[in-house]
């Protein structure tokens, strides 16, 4: 594992709870962050597609979420599913 020079609240944190665990919340915090701004730029590249296929990729999703009514895709819809599913997954991760 990398050495991580620690600053801020983290070297308060190593102070009580030592310097490994510092460096870990740290990498947590990092990781979230990071996790943070994928989805925000996942949600803007939503924006730059049309809404209703936008809409129609929502819809697939709720349909096939909740097993009700058939899912039908076209390209930009299909693009606008596998954002949204990104996006699911990163927030579940965080």
């Amino acid at each position: 594992m990398r050495e991580i020079e620690l600053a801020g609240k983290y070297i308060k944190f190593a102070k009580i709870i030592g310097e490994r665990a510092a460096a870990e919340l740290y990498r947590e915090e990092i990781t979230r962050a990071k996790k943070k701004d994928r989805i925000r730029r996942l949600k803007e590249k939503l924006l730059e597609l049309p809404a209703a296929d936008v809409g129609t990729a929502y819809k697939n999703v709720l349909a096939l979420e909740t097993a009700k009514g058939k899912a039908t895709t076209t390209g930009n819809a299909w693009r606008a599913e596998k954002i949204i599913y990104q996006i699911q997954i990163l927030e579940m991760e965080i």
